[in-house]
């Protein structure tokens, strides 16, 4: 039990492309790139222009569900036979800044700080409109919760409080194998995808980004079970995906 368990985990892929803030209602810091565009993606459409200190020079633009976000450089510019040339893209002076936002579903606060970093995506989850049957385990952190689910999941234990429904969809055939959807775990905040994975040919190596074209939105985790298989051998593939839009 111990080897399946180790297994297991050096498995389980997290896609690191976006991060989930639970919001409780206090004001939450942000670090986004203060070089790039960034995007916050809220549970429900923004339903007002986002509230922000106009002399912070920062760009905000709402979109459906979404709000992106850019720290506004200074130019360095010379003027030669009446044509200006930039010389440079300053983002040194981009400033700490509040960020206050409506949707459907609720309002947020904000401070939003400048990092060097690459461009930010994040989840915002408004816990504080959930239910009072919000899931315990899935307020922890998120790579323990992806690796619980998926254990459970590949050990056929049940997932307390999670919908288990059978999925009658075709199968696909991606490259060297077949993968067949089979089941659905959904809870609160994440619902996890179970699929059978048959090899068309011997298989040493299984890499997991082989299934990121899966028609499946919002991936958080991809795991397989058994990275190498022999022709016609049968595997399986749990993704998880949060339980948002955008």
């Amino acid at each position: 039990m111990k080897k399946i368990i180790l297994s297991l985990m050096l498995c389980v892929a997290i896609l690191n492309a976006a991060e989930t803030i639970n919001y409780y209602g206090d004001i939450v810091n942000i670090k986004l790139s203060k070089d790039s565009w960034n995007r916050l993606i809220f549970d429900s459409e923004v339903n007002a222009e986002p509230i922000f200190s106009k002399e912070k020079n920062i760009d905000i633009y709402k979109a459906n569900n979404s709000v992106f976000i850019k720290f506004k450089p200074m130019l360095k510019v010379e003027v030669s036979e009446n044509q200006e040339q930039i010389l440079d893209i300053d983002y040194s002076n981009a400033k700490k800044s509040e960020l206050f936002i409506s949707t459907n579903s609720g309002t947020y606060s904000f401070t939003i700080e400048p990092t060097l970093s690459d461009s930010k995506t994040y989840h915002i989850q408004n816990i504080q409109n959930k239910n009072e049957e919000v899931l315990k385990f899935e307020m922890n952190e998120v790579r323990k919760v992806f690796k619980d689910i998926t254990k459970k999941i590949f050990l056929d234990e049940e997932i307390e409080n999670y919908e288990k429904v059978r999925l009658n969809k075709e199968a696909t055939i991606i490259e060297n194998v077949i993968v067949t959807p089979t089941y659905f775990f959904k809870g609160k905040i994440y619902t996890a995808y179970l699929f059978n994975v048959t090899a068309r040919e011997n298989i040493q190596n299984i890499n997991e980004k082989l299934f990121l074209n899966l028609e499946i939105k919002n991936k958080r985790s991809i795991s397989v079970k058994d990275k190498q298989l022999l022709k016609n051998q049968v595997t399986q593939l749990v993704i998880i995906v949060g339980n948002w839009y955008g």
